[in-house]
């Protein structure tokens, strides 16, 4: 199982309990504490024993707090801050923790193994739980690597995949085995051999929201709990870094990081051979303004060729394409520095993605929503314009007047979870029943509203919003990051995921995010984006945005290495013993002649076929 994960932690590696009954094992890669950090690590009588991924931002605060009450500390690490505090407060300490963490703790006078993992999911654990046998592992292909897990491939999970091009938590593409989700931990009774679950912590969903604060008070509010998320992330015994896009979020936390040491931050940009339309000049920019040491890479990418890479690393089917640039700039940043700190976060917190402005406008266009605080300053017929040129349009407006969930008997959501849903497929419902057969039951586009309590709130968007921090955040961002990272051997801490960022971005009205115009001629992250004004200036954060693209649909077309042709357009591909091949050699074949773009679709099949054929051990 190490063997199989040796990437996550190549400074070292440890064993407890080799050949009894209960084992724990172990890979580090050393960013506190280098000289007695090492794990396995147990308490002075080795009745408690730990492992445990990432970081405890707040460790040094505990450690006080206990050693107040008689703990004795034999390192420096935030390893065994967790060992004492569990002593002192069992499953309690979870409260007490800020950090990003996957950890387990074997209780041995209690015959107990308690599992955790952070409130927002950044760190990983999978797990299975059958006759006789529980195994946990960081990374799916380690729990697979133990030889004790069933391996058959879950339908539902096949279908999730597709619908979303990442399968949520808890569930895995194999029957069976979990991921524990955010802020969930499990306790294992060896003696009983049960396995109970719960959720530690929640966003307050039945909070009335705060709406007396003014926008200077909301951003000098943002702004102190902002630097003390910067503040706590920079301890490090190890040379670090941050990731520097050229856009807003990472410009802020570079800004902050600047100003509070002594040395100028390193910084890493990234971009493509080739690309017009990268930021690059905007990073030289802020490197310029807080004097950073500023390295670019351009990458020629490898392209299709780089799915076997991909499918080992996340070890189910992934098919975010942006894992590629996040890849490189780890593979980049890793030859200077063993961590990095990200803008990470932002657009989930503060709502920046474009399909809670598309969802603004289908609410408004179809009379179902007003604006949520500003008056309409477009006549009804250019919302309806700009909303017919969104993509999704054409099948919310099906969905709609006659839902095809409704044809099935099954569940028909609310209007703006089919409209949220359509902006976040890959392929519709119709397309999985066509693509996995008759006797398929594919997820409905409210899938979400079977899994989630959504808040009260104030606006569609709050909802949506929330929607993607238990779902598209864990399942599909944090999974990226984390997998492309740690494949390099690469640590990063996202100031704007800390879980108290979260509880205050949850507290705003969606007045606070959501504006319209703002300069750049968007609307999203408004707060945010204000407060960034005052670290890189107001030409800086409202100028025209161009962003950084993966030109997938060219690479398709072009298929230089044939790709695609040995694979989807192959009759061996093992893809075709799941999915209709005449469907998927259609969607291929208008791609390649330009009649139509599916690249997004053909790289979520290619990304499937690659985990058939690499990762998967049938």
């Amino acid at each position: 199982m190490n063997l199989a994960m040796q990437h996550r932690g190549p400074d070292g590696e440890g064993y407890y309990g080799v050949g009894s009954k209960v084992g724990l094992a172990h890979l580090r890669l050393a960013i506190i504490d280098l000289d007695t950090g090492s794990q396995p690590m147990g308490n002075k009588s080795g009745t408690i024993q730990v492992v445990f991924n990432g970081e405890i931002y707040n460790f040094q605060e505990i450690k006080r707090e206990l050693g107040s009450r008689g703990y004795e500390f034999q390192t420096k690490s935030d390893t065994e801050v967790l060992i004492h505090a569990y002593e002192e407060w069992g499953t309690e300490m979870l409260s007490r923790v800020n950090g990003m963490f996957a950890f387990a703790i074997y209780d041995i006078p209690n015959q107990k193994v308690f599992l955790a993992r952070d409130r927002l999911g950044v760190k990983p654990i999978y797990y299975y739980f059958g006759k006789n046998v529980f195994v946990f592992a960081s990374e799916l292909g380690g729990l697979m690597a133990s030889g004790l897990v069933p391996n058959q491939i879950d339908p539902a999970s096949l279908d999730l995949y597709l619908h979303y091009q990442y399968i949520p938590s808890p569930y895995t593409i194999y029957q069976g085995v979990n991921k524990l989700s955010p802020a969930e931990f499990l306790v294992l009774d060896l003696s009983k051999e049960e396995l109970t679950r719960k959720t530690y912590w929640e966003i307050d969903t039945k909070k009335t929201l705060e709406q007396t604060k003014t926008i200077n008070q909301w951003r000098e509010e943002l702004d102190a709990l902002l630097q003390d998320a910067v503040s706590i992330r920079l301890v490090s015994d190890v040379p670090f870094g941050a990731f520097l896009s050229g856009g807003t979020d990472s410009g802020l936390i570079v800004a902050m990081m600047a100003q509070k040491l002594g040395h100028p931050v390193k910084t890493f940009s990234i971009g493509l051979t080739g690309d017009e339309n990268d930021e690059l000049p905007y990073a030289r920019r802020v490197a310029s303004q807080f004097e950073t040491d500023h390295e670019e890479f351009l990458v020629s990418p490898e392209g299709l060729t780089l799915i076997p890479n991909l499918s080992l690393h996340f070890g189910e089917p992934f098919a975010d394409s942006s894992a590629i640039p996040t890849y490189y700039v780890s593979k980049m940043a890793r030859s200077r520095v063993k961590m990095v700190l990200t803008g990470d976060g932002g657009d989930e917190m503060f709502a920046g993605y474009r399909r809670y402005s598309h969802l603004i406008n289908a609410m408004e266009a179809l009379f179902l929503e007003s604006p949520p605080h500003f008056t309409r300053s477009r006549n009804l017929k250019s919302k309806i314009r700009a909303l017919i040129h969104q993509t999704p349009f054409a099948r919310v407006a099906k969905n709609i007047v006659f839902s095809a969930n409704a044809r099935r008997g099954q569940k028909t959501p609310s209007t703006w979870q089919s409209i949220y849903d359509a902006d976040v497929s890959h392929f519709s419902l119709d397309e999985r029943a066509i693509l996995l057969g008759s006797s398929a039951h594919p997820s409905s586009d409210g899938y979400f509203a079977d899994q989630i309590s959504f808040p009260v709130s104030d606006h569609s968007v709050a909802r949506a919003q929330y929607c993607d921090l238990k779902s598209y955040l864990p399942g599909d961002v944090l999974v990226k990051v984390d997998r492309m990272s740690m494949a390099n051997s690469l640590e990063v801490r996202s100031p704007l995921l800390d879980y108290r960022i979260a509880e205050l971005a949850f507290s705003m009205p969606i007045s606070m995010k959501i504006k319209e115009p703002l300069p750049d001629g968007s609307r999203n992250k408004f707060i945010l984006k204000e407060l960034a004004c005052q670290y890189l200036g107001r030409d800086y954060v409202y100028r025209s945005k161009q962003g950084f693209t993966i030109p997938i649909s060219n690479w398709l077309r072009e298929d230089q290495d044939h790709y695609l042709h040995d694979t989807l357009l192959s009759n061996t591909s093992p893809l075709y013993d799941y999915l209709n091949k005449n469907f998927v050699q259609t969607l291929a074949d208008a791609h390649l002649n330009g009649s139509k773009d599916h690249g997004l679709k053909i790289w979520n099949l290619l990304m499937l076929d690659g985990w058939l054929r690499y990762a998967h051990k049938s």
